[in-house]
């Protein structure tokens, strides 16, 4: 991949309850990927994983952000100050929901990764529930 580009990939789990987005992510020349905009299910996100990649390893501390279009981070803070080295999981208790109208993008925002290094962002989401 080139530098500052991002690819998504999504798959359905479970007979469609779930889909997981992989985002797979390069840093650019200032070490960060950004205005990468895509369109993500309503719903809830049930976890996140921050995979650093083994070969382009990312700067220590590392952040990554997920923002709705006005600019919240729909990760709650999750992806600050990452591991260059071991994978991350943060399951969600409390569901953020991307509560949004059909058709809005969300965009995944990294930070001092580092020239050219990589990672993967694994998001699962799915109906929200009330509790």
């Amino acid at each position: 991949m080139a530098e500052g580009t991002l690819a998504v990939t999504k798959i359905s789990l479970l007979g469609q309850a779930l889909l997981k987005y992989t985002l797979a992510w390069v840093g650019d020349a200032n070490g960060d990927t950004n205005g990468q905009n895509f369109e993500m299910i309503r719903g809830a996100i049930y976890s996140v994983k921050f995979i650093p990649d083994l070969v382009l390893v990312p700067t220590a501390a590392y952040d990554v952000v997920l923002n709705d279009q006005d600019g919240a981070d729909l990760l709650q803070g999750a992806g600050a100050d990452l591991s260059a080295t071991v994978p991350t999981t943060v399951p969600f208790a409390a569901r953020p929901v991307l509560d949004h109208a059909q058709g809005e993008k969300v965009e995944l925002v990294v930070t001092n990764s580092g020239v050219s290094e990589a990672g993967v962002v694994v998001v699962i989401v799915g109906p929200v529930t009330i509790q």
